[in-house]
C-alpha cells in the first residue's frame, strides 16, 4: 500500500512539473502576479520504525509507534509550521514539523516509553494551476531529520537516588539527509484588497511521501550506539493547512 502511494504521489509531481511547459501560454493570468502563504500544518503519517518495534517488542515491550488517534502501527501524528512564496510560478519555501506517537511501557509497567522526531526541508516547487483563488502545485523539499525514542523510570525517585544512580533511562537518536516529494492544495479565501492586491485566509492540503536515502548511527548524549535498528520518519502522509495569504498582480 505505502509503495502504490509513493509510487501515485511521484507519477503526479513528475506529470504535473512536465506539464507546466506545456501550460505557459495558458496561465500568462497567474504568471504574472506574486503571492506568500504562512499557514500551520496538522496531519497524519506512516513513518519507517518496523525494525525498531520488533527490537521493542522481543524485549517486552509494546510497539511504540501507534499513533494517538488510532491503532495503527508505524503511525504518527504530526504538526508544524510553513510558508512559501511564489513569483512568476516558481514556488520557494520551507516547513519545519514535530511528529508524535503514542506513549507505552514495558510489561513491567515500570518504564514509560515515546517516539518522536521531526524534519525541516527547503521546497522549490512550479505553480501548475491557479484560478479564483484555487492554486495546485508539485513541489520537492530538501531537508534532514530523524527519530528521537526515549525511555523513562516510571517510578518516583528523590534527586539523592537520581544522583546516586543516574542510569534511570535512556535517550537515543537517529537521523539523516530527506527528501520530500509532493503535491499541494490550497484555496485563499479573500478578505481584503482590489484587483490589484488581496489578502485573506488560506485552506490546503498537503500529500506527500519523506525519503530517507541517507540515515545515521543512533547516538546516545553524542556517543554511537552500535547495532541500532533501522528507523527514519520516513513515509506517506497526509496534512491540512490553515493560515494567511496575500497575492499582487502586475
Amino acid at each position: 500500500m505505502c509503495r502504490a502511494i509513493k509510487a501515485l504521489i511521484l507519477l503526479l509531481a513528475t506529470q504535473l512539473c512536465f506539464s507546466a511547459a506545456a501550460q505557459a501560454q495558458l496561465s500568462r493570468a497567474w504568471a504574472d502576479k506574486e503571492s506568500g502563504k504562512w499557514y500551520f500544518q496538522f496531519g497524519a503519517g506512516k513513518m519507517d520504525t518496523g525494525d525498531l518495534n520488533a527490537v521493542l517488542e522481543r524485549a517486552g515491550y509494546s510497539v511504540v509507534t501507534r499513533s494517538p488517534l488510532n491503532d495503527m502501527a508505524d503511525s504518527y501524528i504530526s504538526f508544524g509550521l510553513g510558508t512559501h512564496g511564489v513569483v512568476n510560478g516558481v514556488l520557494i519555501g520551507w516547513e519545519l514539523n514535530g511528529l508524535t506517537s503514542r506513549e507505552t511501557t514495558n510489561a513491567a509497567g515500570s518504564y514509560r516509553v515515546t517516539l518522536g522526531g521531526g524534519y525541516g526541508f527547503v521546497n522549490v516547487g512550479y505553480m501548475a494551476y491557479s484560478m479564483e483563488g484555487l492554486d495546485i502545485y508539485p513541489l520537492i523539499g530538501i531537508g534532514a531529520g530523524g527519530v528521537r525514542l526515549k525511555m523513562v523510570s516510571r517510578r518516583t525517585l528523590s534527586f539523592p537516588q537520581v544522583v546516586a544512580d543516574p542510569d534511570q533511562g535512556v535517550d537515543l537518536n537517529t537521523g539523516g539527509f530527506l527528501l520530500n516529494p509532493s503535491l499541494g492544495l490550497d484555496y485563499m479565501l479573500s478578505l481584503s484588497g482590489d484587483e490589484k492586491r488581496e489578502s485573506g485566509v488560506v485552506f490546503g492540503l498537503r500529500l506527500g511521501y519523506v525519503v530517507a536515502p541517507l540515515t545515521g548511527a543512533w547516538k546516545m548524549d553524542q556517543t554511537d550506539v552500535a547495532g541500532g535498528p533501522q528507523a527514519s520518519p520516513a513515509g506517506p502522509y497526509l496534512r491540512l493547512t490553515m493560515g494567511m495569504g496575500s497575492r499582487k498582480s502586475y
